[in-house]
């Protein structure tokens, strides 16, 4: 009987405090996306307020208007579908020659002589400045989109294969050389896994 009051009396006593929990998780919730809900309201207030055109700055419901129309008819999939491939198209381009192109700078002495000024040039400069020349000489259509993406992501690629592969231990390398191991087989099974870590962060940023 003791123990049955005891269960009822910690439910009890457990409620309010469970509901604490629940009351301060929805607070921290809405906290966390408050600040986007002013930035939605505050868009759709100046876009109403006459301040900016409707080309300048469309309203947020003409924008979900618009948004919902193209789900309905089809166009909202297959823009999405030929954005992904676009988008996918130029980064594998992107991470495969950027690996590759850096791992050569880093084992051959004349890539690096002759590629190295021009990602030293390339890499700080802003990319979105080629894009006139680009459609300029490739068009409009999806050969120029993923050469854009290309140039754009494919220098983080190879800065980070180039430190990832140089900082890789080089009693690693002296071990496997005394033992016999080939350049070939150095930069397959210790070069590249001991540096794959670091080559896979230059590709999350590209």
């Amino acid at each position: 009987m003791a123990s049955l009051d005891q269960t009822r009396n910690e439910t009890v006593n457990g409620f309010p405090e469970k509901a604490a929990r629940v009351t301060v998780r929805l607070l921290w919730g809405f906290a966390r996306i408050f600040s986007i809900l002013v930035l939605l309201v505050a868009w759709e207030w100046l876009a109403r307020s006459g301040t900016f055109t409707p080309f300048q700055l469309p309203a947020l419901s003409k924008v979900l208007e618009r948004i919902w129309s193209d789900a309905l008819s089809g166009d909202l999939a297959i823009n999405t579908a030929v954005t992904l491939y676009r988008a996918m198209a130029g980064f594998l381009i992107a991470a495969v020659g950027g690996v590759v192109l850096g791992m050569a700078m880093s084992r051959l002495r004349l890539a690096r002589w002759f590629f190295d000024p021009i990602v030293s040039v390339g890499f700080p400069m802003p990319k979105i400045a080629f894009l006139p020349v680009i459609i300029l000489w490739l068009g409009v259509y999806d050969v120029s989109k993923i050469t854009m993406i290309v140039f754009d992501a494919i220098f983080p690629v190879v800065g980070a294969t180039v430190i990832a592969i140089q900082g890789v231990e080089k009693e690693l390398l002296w071990s496997a050389r005394n033992m016999g191991a080939k350049e070939r087989e150095i930069l397959w099974q210790i070069v590249l896994p001991a540096a794959l870590p670091q080559i896979i962060t230059g590709q999350q940023v590209a």
